[in-house]
């Protein structure tokens, strides 16, 4: 029942929020509030399997190619929001920190490589290097003033970036094997660094919904549904 509530609120929720702006073929997808919510008020399960059917059933309704769906958009909200319900039900943060410290490490080497190998151009790897920063920048400010949450910001930094990851790799794989969606505007395979682009695009726009409106709606849910035993 959570599940079903999870998918049809986050495919009507949307719909309704679809303002026709696209980066690399993603959406502005204020949306994410809806799973992030039910990952933390249900579990993982609920978060995880309720948006990978939320984002299909909105995916074929606007841009009507279930395999990109299937193969991107579906695996990247499952897992993305599998991450946040697990984490941030962990009493343990040290591992989480340690890796939202390690990744902006890591994708820096790796931008810099892709740069110094000609593999992609100056203002890509800039970007790169921007995201993996904005990674820890994001975590110290926010926990600063939402008390209590660190956890769930460190498991929406941790969720939401491997669901961005995802999405700017296999955006730009999906490019590379077949035809996109015309109301995409991509007609051509995408370069390389177009996958970075995609996923600072996706983690940066959507990063302020999960860490500013998820919390307050948690709170006032378990206010309302007492019996949901939601301890925020």
């Amino acid at each position: 029942m959570a599940v079903a509530v999870n998918a049809s609120l986050y495919a009507v929720l949307g719909y309704f929020t679809y303002f026709g702006i696209f980066v690399g073929g993603v959406r502005f997808w204020p949306a994410v509030i809806v799973p992030g919510v039910f990952s933390l008020v249900f579990d993982c399960v609920v978060g995880g399997l309720g948006a990978a059917i939320g984002i299909f059933v909105s995916d074929v309704i606007i841009h009507g190619d279930p395999f990109l769906s299937l193969t991107v958009g579906v695996p990247a909200n499952f897992i993305g929001f599998y991450i946040i319900g697990r984490f941030a039900s962990s009493r343990s943060r040290s591992g989480i920190l340690l890796g939202v410290i390690a990744f902006p490490i890591a994708l820096s080497i790796l931008m810099i490589s892709l740069y110094v190998y000609g593999l992609t151009d100056i203002s890509s790897s800039i970007t790169g290097i921007a995201l993996s920063l904005a990674c820890p920048a994001t975590y110290f400010l926010a926990s600063r003033y939402l008390r209590g949450w660190e956890n769930y910001i460190l498991a929406a930094i941790a969720g939401l970036g491997v669901g961005s990851l995802i999405i700017g790799l296999g955006v730009w794989g999906y490019s590379q094997l077949f035809v996109m969606p015309k109301i995409l505007g991509i007609n051509a395979p995408l370069p390389l660094y177009m996958s970075i682009v995609i996923t600072a695009w996706t983690f940066l726009s959507e990063i302020p919904f999960l860490i500013f409106l998820v919390p307050p709606i948690v709170k006032a849910v378990g206010r309302v549904f007492p019996w949901l035993g939601v301890a925020r």
